[in-house]
């Protein structure tokens, strides 16, 4: 079973930006205030890594789970985590930033959205290996009827050059 710290690599791309500091319930970096007074929406739209990370570590379990309910199998439900937050990190422009309400169901459809992608995805790609043509029977070795003939082209050419 995937722990909530088995994720956290995911995101160490977007938090490994130096030490934070916890101040009230938000974290801050301490050469920087401009996240002090921000909510987790606006810091998550403005790009901030910390914040993306809290997002992560809050949200990570509810989104595997989800993710597996959909997809039936822990693999991929732990792909279909990487690759909701990754989406979650490129649409975060489009998140509103004064609304007030949980980000939770705006994971969770990205999440429905991503294992649908796969899903289809997977359907293509068994729709286009049905296509290649499968071989009945196995084809028999030509290699003897090949050095057989070779042989009585020798055979012949030298009999007619010495003629």
């Amino acid at each position: 079973m995937l722990r909530g710290d088995d994720l956290v690599g995911v995101v160490r791309l977007f938090t490994d930006r130096g030490p934070v500091v916890p101040v009230g319930n938000r974290v801050a970096r301490p050469d920087s205030d401009s996240s002090v007074g921000m909510s987790m929406r606006a810091r998550i739209r403005a790009g901030d890594p910390d914040a993306f990370g809290e997002l992560f570590d809050e949200h990570a379990r509810s989104v595997y789970n989800h993710a597996f309910r959909l997809t039936g199998a822990w693999p991929v439900a732990e792909g279909v985590v990487s690759l909701t937050f990754l989406e979650a990190w490129r649409l975060r422009d489009r998140l509103a930033a004064d609304a007030d309400w949980s980000l939770r169901p705006w994971l969770l459809g990205i999440a429905t959205n991503v294992a649908r992608n796969l899903r289809r995805a997977a359907r293509r790609y068994d729709a286009a290996l049905a296509r290649i043509p499968r071989r009945e029977a196995v084809l028999a070795d030509f290699a003897d009827k090949v050095t057989d003939r070779v042989d009585a082209w020798t055979q012949t050419a030298s009999q007619s050059g010495s003629a």
